[in-house]
Formats: structure tokens, C-alpha cells, sequence
């Protein structure tokens, strides 16, 4: 699948339609796991969103805010604020994963869709989360130690 985009929409085939989607300030857009992958600054605000190929927002981090909005399958957009919030990432399995905390205290959370939280996660000693990314069928959690 074929992305292209500008400032101001991301356009895509599917399904042998085109989907547009259309947002002030996109700076990047690009296909992963199963979502459109979208980042925004606009007014001094940096957002990443992720996107169905049918062109409908699913999730909406606001790296400001501490907050993240999430559609739930029975179309009710949910916002969670997660305090000392640092990443998102989405897995395959329409997962949300969550980092947060502050130097070498940081925790991992897994949340589904509705907002519910299905598990809390910590580091090994000595090491905290630094990063979330996709890999394959799921996340890969980027740590690094404290020396």
C-alpha cells in the first residue's frame, strides 16, 4: 500500500478505493502494522495518531497533555490521562501499550480499547523503559540502564 501525503492529508488505496484523511500539520505518515501511522505539530503541539485503512482515527496521543484518546469499538472516543506519560504504541492485536514515570521508576501498561487495563509491567532492576516501537505481531520495549 502506496501512502502519500503533505501538511495537510494523507491519501491511501484501499479495498480499490482512495481514503483521504485530512489534519493541519502532518509532518510524517507511513503504513505499520495494520494502521496508518500518522505524526502532527500544529501550534506548537506534537500528536501522533493512528488511523484504520478505512480512514478512521483510533488513537490520538498528545505528547504535551498526558492524555490519550482512544475509539472504542462501539464508537465512543475515551481519553485516559496516564501522569509522567512518555509513550504509546498499538499492537497488532489492537492493544495499547503505555509508558510512564520519571528516570529509573518507569512502568509499562497494557490497555484494551474499552480503557480497561489488562496488566502493569516493570523493568528489570537497574534499567528503565525508554522506548516503544512495533515489531511484528507485537511491541518491542527499548530499555537502558542506569550506568
Amino acid at each position: 500500500m502506496k501512502i502519500s501525503y503533505n501538511e495537510v492529508e494523507v491519501s491511501w488505496i484501499y479495498n480499490n478505493r482512495k481514503i483521504k484523511y485530512t489534519c493541519n500539520g502532518i509532518q510524517f505518515a507511513a503504513k505499520t502494522d495494520g494502521v496508518i501511522y500518522i505524526e502532527i505539530f500544529n501550534y506548537d503541539v506534537y500528536e501522533r495518531q493512528y488511523v484504520t485503512f478505512e480512514g478512521d482515527l483510533i488513537l490520538s496521543h498528545n505528547i504535551d497533555n498526558e492524555e490519550i484518546k482512544i475509539l472504542s469499538q462501539d464508537g465512543e472516543l475515551k481519553t485516559i490521562r496516564i501522569p509522567l506519560l512518555k509513550e504509546v504504541s498499538l499492537s497488532n492485536s489492537w492493544n495499547i501499550y503505555t509508558s510512564f514515570g520519571e528516570d529509573f521508576n518507569t512502568k509499562l501498561h497494557e490497555y484494551t480499547f474499552e480503557g480497561v487495563l489488562l496488566k502493569e509491567l516493570s523493568p528489570s532492576r537497574g534499567y528503565s523503559f525508554y522506548r516503544l516501537g512495533n515489531l511484528n505481531e507485537g511491541i518491542n520495549v527499548i530499555c537502558r540502564g542506569n550506568k
